[in-house]
């Protein structure tokens, strides 16, 4: 059963990581820069935090 939920979860990450780099394909990539300021990562000011 450990083995079958392990390979359940990597399946679902492989298709959530298609659907996000479909998504980037279509409507443009995130700059690095501002995907880890959404993440709270680095300020607004760009001093990690």
């Amino acid at each position: 059963m450990k083995e079958y939920d392990r390979m359940k979860a990597t399946l679902t990450l492989f298709s959530k990581l298609e659907e996000g780099e479909q998504s980037a394909r279509e409507r443009g990539w995130i700059p690095a820069d501002d995907l880890e300021r959404e993440l709270g990562l680095i300020s607004n000011t760009g001093v990690n935090l």
